[in-house]
C-alpha cells in the first residue's frame, strides 16, 4: 500500500478523487471542519497508521515507543504549521515546484516502503529457516 502511493507520487498521478464546483461551493459555505472528529484518522491515512502500527510493534522498550508517540505529535504539529502556512507555500513553490516536491516525497516513501518489505521478507525467511533447522 505505501509502495503503490509513493509510486503514484513518482509519476505525479493527482489524486484519483475529483470536485464538482457545487462541492467546492458548499464547502466554502460550511463550518471549519478541522474539528470534525474524523478529520485526524481522514489526515493520517492508511499509509500512517500502517507505518505507526509497524514502528510500534518494532519497539519493545518504553522508552523507544515514548520516542516513537513524541515523533507521531511532531508530525501533527508540524502538519499544522503546513496547513496554516499552504497557500504561500503554494505561491512561492508554483505548479512545477509542487510537483518536484510530490516526486521527492515518493521517493522518500518508496524508501520506507522498500525497507519494509525487506524487514519484512527477512523476517520470514529466518523464521522458515529456524523452523526448518
Amino acid at each position: 500500500l505505501i509502495l503503490s502511493v509513493a509510486m503514484d507520487m513518482m509519476h505525479g498521478r493527482m489524486s484519483r478523487e475529483g470536485h464538482t464546483p457545487e462541492e467546492v461551493e458548499e464547502s466554502s459555505e460550511r463550518e471549519d471542519i478541522s474539528f470534525f472528529p474524523m478529520a485526524v484518522p481522514m489526515l493520517a491515512g492508511p499509509g500512517a497508521i500502517t507505518t505507526a502500527i509497524v514502528l510500534m510493534k518494532s519497539v519493545t522498550s518504553i522508552k523507544l515507543k515514548m520516542i516513537v508517540l513524541i515523533s507521531i505529535i511532531l508530525v501533527f504539529f508540524i502538519t499544522w504549521i503546513l496547513f496554516s502556512l499552504s497557500e504561500e507555500i503554494h505561491r512561492v513553490l508554483g505548479v512545477t515546484g509542487s510537483m518536484v516536491t510530490t516526486r521527492m516525497m515518493g521517493l522518500i516513501l518508496g524508501a520506507i516502503a522498500v525497507q519494509f518489505i525487506t524487514t519484512g521478507l527477512w523476517d520470514i525467511y529466518l523464521a522458515l529457516s529456524q523452523g526448518a533447522g
